[in-house]
């Protein structure tokens, strides 16, 4: 089985909500679940979350929600580790099932801000920068 994971947090100090802002008439965080959902090859799709509003941007998508523990919420918290917890959490799910992961595929909401950026001749992130490219979409 192939699972599609997207990891998210609330508590982004760069750029507040960034996961949740608006971008050409969508949540920034909904690009990764469409992206995921029109391909043919994800067969499932998780969220790993502490933010209320992402869970219900996935819940409109029908998107598995892993509730992500508060250790794995804070700034300090490494992208590995959440991976990790999600994948763990994934691969005890579907071996209940009898179903095996065949491979994991990282959604993240932040690559479309790296990807405006990068058109535009930025090649460094700053969530200045990004918040002067929505501001001017």
């Amino acid at each position: 089985m192939i699972c599609a994971l997207m990891i998210g947090r609330a508590g982004s100090k760069g750029f507040p909500n960034k996961n949740i802002a608006d971008v050409l008439g969508k949540k920034l965080c909904e690009y990764p679940i469409l992206a995921a959902k029109n391909s043919k090859n994800i067969d499932q799709i998780y969220i790993s979350t502490d933010c209320p509003k992402i869970k219900q941007v996935g819940q409109r998508y029908n998107v598995n929600i892993i509730d992500r523990p508060k250790n794995l919420a804070t700034s300090e918290a490494l992208g590995e580790d959440v991976f990790r917890h999600g994948y763990l959490f994934i691969k005890d799910l579907l071996n209940s099932k009898s179903k095996k992961i065949e491979m994991m595929v990282l959604l993240l909401s932040f690559l479309l801000s790296m990807l405006i950026l990068t058109t535009t001749g930025v090649l460094t992130w700053s969530s200045v920068t990004f918040r002067r490219l929505l501001a001017a979409l």
